[in-house]
């Protein structure tokens, strides 16, 4: 069963170019990575919200009950890569709450990028309150949990 919808009318799905994966390949990498640590089948998607605006999502599973957004990066962390991963998490919080109330939001990081979640800094407190998960994709493509969101009861995960 879809995920419940706030809105009046649903989003409806646009398919994404395959070539879409060519230019976002790291993204394609920790997709596949949260795919499998969560055992859903999930796909890019563009979603046509009620109102015509267009949004995409790197991932979302068949019935719209987890919505995923990627931030791949190696190397040093600028205020760009920071600026992308709070962009991200804005569009899973915007979209479960205005569209997908009882969907899961996850936001996935590359290693380096799950650097930004650092213990006693704002950015992982307001995530943890905004109910996003943050999952950390190493480069092997193994996935560990970096964040729980608040009062969250802990799933059996591998």
């Amino acid at each position: 069963m879809p995920a419940e919808q706030s809105r009046s009318q649903p989003a409806t799905r646009v398919p994404r170019d395959p070539s879409y994966w060519i230019e976002h390949c790291g993204d394609l990498l920790l997709i596949r990575a949260v795919a499998g640590h969560l055992a859903v089948k999930l796909a890019p998607a563009e979603l046509t919200l009620a109102d015509g605006v267009r949004v995409g999502l790197h991932g979302l599973d068949e019935d719209a009950s987890v919505l995923v957004q990627c931030a791949p990066h190696r190397g040093e962390i600028k205020s760009t890569h920071r600026n992308m991963v709070l962009a991200s998490a804005l569009r899973l919080v915007w979209l479960r709450s205005a569209y997908y109330p009882t969907a899961r939001a996850v936001l996935a990081l590359s290693e380096d990028m799950g650097r930004l979640i650092t213990p006693g800094a704002w950015l992982p407190e307001a995530l943890r309150d905004l109910e996003v998960e943050v999952l950390i994709v190493r480069d092997d493509g193994s996935v560990s949990v970096a964040l729980l969101p608040a009062g969250h009861q802990r799933r059996i995960m591998r």
